[in-house]
């Protein structure tokens, strides 16, 4: 993510993950995945359990494109 773009904060379940994307589920009938390279990864705790909900800072324009906000 670009330093200084615009973020937000999302309130997720945490479903899974890969080395590269994170997928959550912010109450809508679809899971998204969101690049982890659009979240800002030291606000995320090392080690997550599948459906627990935690919040998620991600860039705005992620979050806007995968329809999160």
């Amino acid at each position: 993510m670009r330093e200084g773009a615009p973020t937000i904060e999302i309130f997720a379940t945490y479903i899974s993950e890969t080395a590269m994307a994170i997928l959550i589920n912010d109450g809508n009938e679809e899971d998204t995945w969101v690049p982890k390279s659009q979240l800002v990864m030291d606000e995320i705790p090392d080690e997550m359990e599948a459906g627990e909900e935690y919040n998620f800072i991600m860039s705005e324009w992620i979050a806007t494109e995968k329809g999160l906000i």
